[in-house]
C-alpha cells in the first residue's frame, strides 16, 4: 500500500481515541507506527504480533465488552456482506450511527453498500491502490481533507 493511502486513512482515524482495525495488517501496523493505540481484532495472520491484537471473527464474531468510538475493517470478499455487517453491528453494539469505515475492494463496493446500508455508507475517497488491486473508503460520516 502506497504511503500517501496510509496517510490518508491515518488522518480519518485520529480523530478518534478508542479504535478497533479489523484483519488490516499494514494498516494496524502503521497506525501503531505512528502512535496510535487501535485495539486489533482478527484471527491472527500476521497480526498476532502487534500490540493490541484481540482474537476476533467476521466470520464467527464474539461480543466485546469494550466499546470503540469508531471501526474501521477491511471487507474480506470471500465472505458473505451481510455477514460482515451483522458481525459489526455486534462489534458496534447495534449502534448504526458509531462512525465505521470500510476497506473495500472496488470491485464489490455496491454489494457491500447494499448490504451496510444500515449504516448509510458513502465512498470518501478516490480508489486507493493495495498491491495493484483499486479500492474504496465506505464511511457514514464526513471528513474533510
Amino acid at each position: 500500500m502506497k504511503n500517501t493511502n496510509l496517510e490518508l486513512i491515518l488522518h480519518f482515524v485520529q480523530l478518534f481515541e478508542k479504535i478497533a482495525v479489523v484483519n488490516c495488517t499494514p494498516i494496524s501496523q502503521f497506525l501503531i507506527e505512528n502512535k496510535c493505540a487501535p485495539a486489533i481484532l482478527g484471527l491472527g495472520e500476521g497480526l498476532e504480533h502487534l500490540k493490541g491484537f484481540r482474537t476476533w471473527s467476521l466470520k464467527n464474531p464474539t461480543y466485546i465488552e469494550e466499546s470503540f468510538e469508531m471501526i474501521f475493517a477491511e471487507i474480506d470478499p470471500s465472505l458473505c456482506p451481510i455477514k460482515q455487517c451483522e458481525a459489526l453491528q455486534i462489534l458496534a453494539k447495534f449502534d448504526n450511527e458509531k462512525p465505521l469505515m470500510l476497506l473495500v475492494p472496488d470491485t464489490h463496493k455496491l454489494s457491500v453498500k447494499k448490504a451496510f446500508s444500515a449504516f448509510a455508507l458513502e465512498p470518501r475517497t478516490h480508489a486507493l491502490i493495495i498491491d495493484e488491486i483499486p479500492f474504496v473508503l465506505l464511511s457514514n460520516w464526513e471528513v474533510s481533507l
